[in-house]
Order: structure tokens, then C-alpha cells, then sequence
């Protein structure tokens, strides 16, 4: 309940840890849609992160239609 959120411990434990390495478990999932809201990036972020998610979804279509492509071709 912070205003710039935080990270929580809740539903999550460690089952191993090295100093090399720590493996933990969670028995929940979470939703990362907050890592992407422009609402608290400052202004001067904006367009550096609209021009890679732009570049992004770009190659993400990109190898969408290659995938299909090669799909219809081997069927």
C-alpha cells in the first residue's frame, strides 16, 4: 500500500540459496501489466518506450506471419 508500489514477500518462499544463486517458489501468480504503464514514467521517458514497444510488436508480427508462412507451405 505505497504510492510507488513495492515488493512483497506474500505467497513466495526460498527453497534453495548459494552465494552464486537463489531459487525460490511461489504459489501464486502475478500480474506485470504495471511494469508497462506509462502512467508513472516520467514525460521525458515516453517516446523511447513507445518507439520499443513500437519496434517490438513490429518484430513480433514479423515472425507471426513468417511462422505462419512456413506453416502453410510444410502442411
Amino acid at each position: 500500500n505505497t504510492t510507488n508500489g513495492a515488493w512483497s514477500s506474500f505467497g513466495s518462499r526460498v527453497v534453495e540459496s548459494t552465494d552464486s544463486y537463489t531459487i525460490c517458489e511461489y504459489n501464486h501468480t502475478t500480474n506485470f501489466a504495471m511494469l508497462m504503464s506509462p502512467g508513472r514514467t516520467p514525460s521525458i521517458h515516453h517516446f523511447p518506450l513507445s518507439l520499443i514497444s513500437s519496434i517490438g510488436c513490429g518484430i513480433s508480427i514479423l515472425c507471426l506471419l513468417v511462422t505462419i508462412l512456413i506453416y502453410s507451405v510444410l502442411w
